[in-house]
């Protein structure tokens, strides 16, 4: 439920104001407050980083121009705003950026072509008790294409001062996720109500919602549906994931947004990755506002009918934030096995706004998980076959994807960056409050 009309610099505006004033709140007297730990450029980065020994950096919102038509950098100049450690130093932890969206970074060997990012849970990568799962990600920025390796590691995967053990890749490694590429995203017009929005593209988030439940695959049970599904990137993730896992009883996953173009585009990747052949993983429209009216069809042919519920990154929007809050209790079952998992950035205002909306129902419990992320930007690849001047296409990314996870399991570090995830998990109090009775319109 992404991208309803509005021009996303300028939501992105209205949301670190409104973001300011929620977490000043929430963080009262605390100096770890993610606001203030950084200054921010012109273009939303962060201003306090060291300058590159070599390579290209480019913005995620840089790839595309005005008309649509994919914009390669060619100019090796090295910008202002960058991070890169040079080879004999520590590389530079970061301080997370407010919202996650803009400014965002990503390095590149001379010659162009792909960035390469890893990506890890902290408490994940301590626990004793297995082998974790981490996520490396292969971006072609200039055709909006992603390629994710799936890795096993362990609690001696440590990084040293500037390399990082990167674990043995799955066998289903690697899978090839396609964005949307959308001039709107470089625009400050305001944009339709068909524009597919913030679902266009694949954040953070996401990836730490897939490496959760990598870790936990018991927690997906049952009938799951998951919300503002964008383009498919956490629930496609996670729903390989059980497909592997012995300890798995989720019986189908159901993936959701409202904007026609996202929904294509996301049983695409489905397709992609499932194969055309009946599977778990389905692609519905789920529209959040369907459910503030009490006697809506589609609502109600939703109504209770999931054991587990995912949102991901969804509260953007605060008009929508209501709407996402009646749907996710609207579609629980009512069991007091039910659960719902909401994940979003901490330094969120809506995710906070989101949170003291389903407090406020007493017929439901709210309990808090934070996950820290771990982000490196790694060393982009410099073989030929892989980074050139000309277009990668589809096969041909997912060959030297697969090809150089098959043979580098370690990689040097250009930036690292940590970010504080939360986990909302929402459950009935009782089995009274469970067995209720409820109409579409009874609930808050």
């Amino acid at each position: 439920m992404r991208g309803l009309g509005f021009s996303f610099r300028n939501c992105i505006r209205r949301e670190s104001e409104k973001h300011l004033a929620v977490t000043a709140a929430a963080f009262p007297q605390s100096s770890k407050s993610p606001i203030g730990q950084h200054r921010t450029t012109t273009s939303g980065s962060p201003s306090h980083l060291p300058q590159p020994s070599h390579g290209v950096y480019r913005n995620s919102f840089e790839n595309t121009r005005a008309g649509g038509k994919p914009r390669v950098k060619t100019s090796s100049t090295r910008p202002e705003n960058v991070f890169l450690s040079t080879p004999s130093q520590q590389p530079p932890l970061q301080s997370e950026p407010i919202l996650l969206l803009e400014g965002d970074q990503y390095h590149f060997s001379e010659q162009g072509g792909i960035a390469r990012s890893f990506y890890h849970l902290v408490d994940d990568l301590i626990d004793t008790s297995g082998p974790s799962i981490a996520i490396e990600e292969h971006y072609d920025l200039d055709n909006c294409l992603k390629s994710y390796i799936i890795r096993k590691t362990t609690n001696n995967n440590a990084c040293d001062k500037n390399e990082v053990n990167l674990g043995k890749p799955l066998e289903r490694s690697p899978l090839l996720l396609q964005e949307i590429p959308d001039r709107w995203y470089c625009s400050n017009e305001k944009t339709s109500a068909t524009s597919p929005g913030t679902g266009s593209r694949t954040w953070d988030s996401s990836l730490a919602m897939a490496m959760y439940f990598g870790k936990h695959p018991e927690l997906l049970t049952g009938r799951c549906i998951e919300v503002g599904s964008g383009v498919g990137s956490g629930g496609i993730l996670s729903g390989l994931l059980q497909t592997i896992s012995t300890s798995s009883s989720l019986q189908s996953l159901t993936l959701t947004d409202c904007q026609d173009q996202v929904i294509d585009q996301c049983k695409e990747n489905v397709v992609k990755i499932f194969g055309d052949a009946p599977s778990l993983v389905c692609v519905n429209k789920l529209n959040w506002h369907d459910f503030l009216m009490a006697d809506n069809a589609n609502a109600m042919a939703h109504a209770g009918l999931y054991d587990t519920i995912l949102a991901c990154d969804c509260a953007y929007i605060y008009p929508d934030i209501i709407a996402l809050a009646k749907t996710l209790k609207t579609l629980l079952r009512n069991n007091v096995e039910s659960r719902c998992y909401v994940f979003g950035p901490s330094n969120r205002g809506g995710f906070h706004e989101l949170i003291k909306l389903l407090r406020e129902d007493a017929s439901y419990h709210v309990n808090i998980q934070e996950l820290h992320l771990v982000r490196y930007r790694l060393e982009a690849s410099i073989q030929d076959d892989f980074i050139g001047e000309r277009r990668l296409w589809q096969k041909d990314f997912l060959h030297t994807s697969s090809d150089l996870g098959r043979r580098q399991h370690r990689s040097k570090v250009c930036s690292k960056t940590e970010s504080a995830v939360l986990l909302a998990t929402l459950s009935f109090r009782s089995i009274h409050s469970a067995k209720k009775p409820r109409s579409i319109s009874d609930i808050d």
